[in-house]
Protein backbone atom coordinates (compact mmCIF):
# COMPACT_ATOMS: atom_id res chain seq x y z
CA UNK A 1 0.00 0.00 0.00
CA UNK A 2 1.23 3.30 -1.11
CA UNK A 3 0.55 6.64 0.74
CA UNK A 4 0.14 10.05 -0.35
CA UNK A 5 4.11 10.64 -1.39
CA UNK A 6 4.42 7.14 -3.16
CA UNK A 7 6.13 5.31 0.19
CA UNK A 8 5.44 2.33 1.30
CA UNK A 9 3.14 2.39 4.03
CA UNK A 10 3.21 0.19 6.86
CA UNK A 11 0.06 -1.22 8.76
CA UNK A 12 0.62 -1.63 12.52
CA UNK A 13 -1.88 -2.84 15.04
CA UNK A 14 -0.94 0.00 17.96
CA UNK A 15 -4.47 -1.26 20.25
CA UNK A 16 -5.41 -5.42 19.63
CA UNK A 17 -7.91 -4.58 21.61
CA UNK A 18 -10.23 -2.97 19.17
CA UNK A 19 -10.44 -5.91 17.38
CA UNK A 20 -12.04 -7.64 19.92
CA UNK A 21 -14.19 -4.60 21.05
CA UNK A 22 -15.54 -4.43 17.38
CA UNK A 23 -16.09 -8.80 17.55
CA UNK A 24 -18.45 -7.86 21.05
CA UNK A 25 -20.52 -5.10 18.75
CA UNK A 26 -20.66 -7.70 15.96
CA UNK A 27 -21.67 -10.86 18.59
CA UNK A 28 -24.16 -8.50 20.15
CA UNK A 29 -25.45 -7.76 16.66
CA UNK A 30 -25.79 -11.55 16.00
CA UNK A 31 -27.30 -12.46 18.78
CA UNK A 32 -30.12 -9.25 18.32
CA UNK A 33 -30.44 -10.18 14.57
CA UNK A 34 -31.16 -14.08 15.51
CA UNK A 35 -28.39 -15.69 13.50
CA UNK A 36 -26.16 -18.71 14.75
CA UNK A 37 -22.99 -18.33 16.81
CA UNK A 38 -23.76 -14.63 18.41
CA UNK A 39 -23.02 -16.26 21.94
CA UNK A 40 -19.79 -17.81 20.61
CA UNK A 41 -18.67 -14.15 18.87
CA UNK A 42 -19.29 -12.45 22.29
CA UNK A 43 -17.70 -14.57 24.93
CA UNK A 44 -14.89 -15.40 22.60
CA UNK A 45 -14.21 -11.85 21.81
CA UNK A 46 -14.60 -10.39 25.37
CA UNK A 47 -12.39 -13.53 26.94
CA UNK A 48 -9.39 -12.36 24.37
CA UNK A 49 -10.07 -8.51 24.86
CA UNK A 50 -9.12 -9.29 28.44
CA UNK A 51 -6.72 -11.68 28.28
CA UNK A 52 -5.28 -9.18 25.86
CA UNK A 53 -5.70 -6.21 28.68
CA UNK A 54 -4.00 -8.77 31.46
CA UNK A 55 -1.38 -9.31 29.33
CA UNK A 56 -0.40 -5.56 29.71
CA UNK A 57 -1.39 -5.06 33.09
CA UNK A 58 1.32 -8.39 34.06
CA UNK A 59 3.96 -6.71 31.42
CA UNK A 60 4.18 -3.31 33.31
CA UNK A 61 6.67 -2.62 35.79
CA UNK A 62 4.69 0.09 37.36
CA UNK A 63 1.45 -0.62 38.89
CA UNK A 64 -0.54 1.72 40.47
CA UNK A 65 -3.34 1.11 42.51
CA UNK A 66 -6.33 2.30 39.99
CA UNK A 67 -4.62 -0.12 37.54
CA UNK A 68 -5.27 -3.26 39.72
CA UNK A 69 -8.46 -1.76 40.36
CA UNK A 70 -9.14 -1.64 36.31
CA UNK A 71 -8.16 -4.87 36.04
CA UNK A 72 -10.26 -6.27 38.72
CA UNK A 73 -13.30 -4.57 37.32
CA UNK A 74 -12.59 -5.89 34.04
CA UNK A 75 -12.08 -9.72 34.97
CA UNK A 76 -15.44 -9.80 37.04
CA UNK A 77 -17.20 -7.82 34.51
CA UNK A 78 -15.90 -10.40 31.94
CA UNK A 79 -16.88 -13.21 33.68
CA UNK A 80 -20.14 -12.00 34.42
CA UNK A 81 -20.85 -10.90 30.78
CA UNK A 82 -20.10 -14.58 29.93
CA UNK A 83 -22.31 -16.12 32.19
CA UNK A 84 -24.89 -13.81 31.02
CA UNK A 85 -24.45 -14.90 27.28
CA UNK A 86 -24.96 -18.07 28.17
CA UNK A 87 -27.60 -17.53 30.64
CA UNK A 88 -26.32 -18.47 34.00
CA UNK A 89 -28.32 -18.13 37.28
CA UNK A 90 -24.81 -17.28 38.79
CA UNK A 91 -24.20 -14.25 37.21
CA UNK A 92 -25.91 -12.08 39.98
CA UNK A 93 -23.05 -11.94 42.39
CA UNK A 94 -20.95 -10.73 39.55
CA UNK A 95 -23.26 -8.60 38.53
CA UNK A 96 -23.25 -6.76 41.99
CA UNK A 97 -19.25 -6.79 42.11
CA UNK A 98 -18.65 -5.68 38.58
CA UNK A 99 -20.76 -2.08 39.63
CA UNK A 100 -19.06 -2.06 42.88
CA UNK A 101 -15.53 -2.52 41.71
CA UNK A 102 -16.55 -0.09 38.60
CA UNK A 103 -18.11 2.61 40.22
CA UNK A 104 -15.02 2.70 42.99
CA UNK A 105 -12.99 2.59 39.90
CA UNK A 106 -14.61 5.40 38.00
CA UNK A 107 -14.85 7.52 41.15
CA UNK A 108 -11.06 7.31 41.75
CA UNK A 109 -10.23 7.71 38.27
CA UNK A 110 -12.21 10.90 37.86
CA UNK A 111 -11.42 12.04 41.21
CA UNK A 112 -7.49 11.64 39.71
CA UNK A 113 -8.47 13.15 36.40
CA UNK A 114 -9.87 16.45 38.04
CA UNK A 115 -6.41 16.65 40.58
CA UNK A 116 -4.21 16.72 37.43
CA UNK A 117 -6.00 19.51 36.21
CA UNK A 118 -7.10 18.00 32.98
CA UNK A 119 -10.70 19.68 32.89
CA UNK A 120 -9.44 23.24 32.86
CA UNK A 121 -10.71 24.53 29.61
CA UNK A 122 -10.96 21.85 27.83
CA UNK A 123 -15.21 20.79 28.01
CA UNK A 124 -16.90 22.32 25.05
CA UNK A 125 -19.69 21.14 23.21
CA UNK A 126 -17.61 20.15 20.24
CA UNK A 127 -15.65 18.10 22.10
CA UNK A 128 -18.84 15.67 22.62
CA UNK A 129 -19.50 15.54 18.92
CA UNK A 130 -15.70 15.00 17.73
CA UNK A 131 -16.93 11.77 16.39
CA UNK A 132 -19.95 12.68 14.75
CA UNK A 133 -19.77 9.18 12.23
CA UNK A 134 -19.84 7.30 15.74
CA UNK A 135 -21.98 9.11 17.07
CA UNK A 136 -24.46 8.97 14.41
CA UNK A 137 -23.79 5.39 14.14
CA UNK A 138 -24.89 4.81 18.23
CA UNK A 139 -28.27 6.37 17.77
CA UNK A 140 -28.73 4.63 14.35
CA UNK A 141 -27.90 1.36 16.67
CA UNK A 142 -30.27 2.67 19.41
CA UNK A 143 -33.35 3.17 16.85
CA UNK A 144 -32.81 0.26 15.26
CA UNK A 145 -32.91 -1.98 18.65
CA UNK A 146 -36.28 0.16 19.47
CA UNK A 147 -37.96 -0.45 16.01
CA UNK A 148 -36.47 -4.47 16.41
CA UNK A 149 -38.28 -4.51 19.83
CA UNK A 150 -41.10 -3.16 18.97
CA UNK A 151 -41.55 -5.50 15.69
CA UNK A 152 -41.57 -2.21 13.33
CA UNK A 153 -40.00 -2.59 9.88
CA UNK A 154 -36.43 -1.71 9.51
CA UNK A 155 -35.19 -2.61 12.79
CA UNK A 156 -32.58 -4.85 11.27
CA UNK A 157 -31.62 -2.62 8.84
CA UNK A 158 -30.89 0.01 11.17
CA UNK A 159 -29.06 -2.25 13.82
CA UNK A 160 -26.77 -3.65 10.92
CA UNK A 161 -25.83 -0.21 9.78
CA UNK A 162 -25.09 1.83 13.17
CA UNK A 163 -23.54 -1.88 14.39
CA UNK A 164 -21.45 -2.73 11.30
CA UNK A 165 -20.59 0.81 11.06
CA UNK A 166 -19.62 0.86 15.05
CA UNK A 167 -17.67 -2.37 14.43
CA UNK A 168 -15.76 -0.89 11.80
CA UNK A 169 -14.32 2.28 13.43
CA UNK A 170 -13.66 0.24 16.33
CA UNK A 171 -11.48 -1.77 13.69
CA UNK A 172 -9.76 1.27 12.25
CA UNK A 173 -9.47 3.23 15.43
CA UNK A 174 -6.32 0.66 16.59
CA UNK A 175 -4.46 0.63 13.36
CA UNK A 176 -1.28 3.20 13.09
CA UNK A 177 -1.00 4.28 9.50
Amino acid sequence: MLNKRGNKQEFDLAHPELIFLGGIVMGGLFRVMHWPHGNRIMAASLACFTVIYLIRFFRRKKKPFLLYLNIATLVVATVNGIMVIYYMKEHILFKYLSIGFGTFWLVLEGLEYYNNQKLKGKFSIFILFKNNVFTLAMIVTGLGVLFKIMHWPGGGVMLLAGMGTGAILALNSGSKK
